[in-house]
């Protein structure tokens, strides 16, 4: 999730809708913000699986 988004939702909840073109953006970034959350849970996944066979690999050789 990128920063500026975030204050930019911050920006425009303070100053109230200007129109529906400002609502379909804001559309667009829950959007990419849900991709970009899934896209970190799939990132900590692989890591946790990562670290799982780290684990699994060095209590074999003790």
């Amino acid at each position: 999730m990128d920063a500026p988004e975030v204050s930019q939702i911050l920006t425009w909840a303070n100053s109230g809708w200007t129109g529906t073109s400002d609502m379909e953006h804001m559309v667009h970034i829950a959007l990419h913000i849900c991709q970009s959350a899934r896209h970190m849970v799939h990132i900590a996944l692989h890591i946790c699986q990562s670290a799982r066979h780290m684990v699994q690999d060095t209590s074999v050789k003790m």
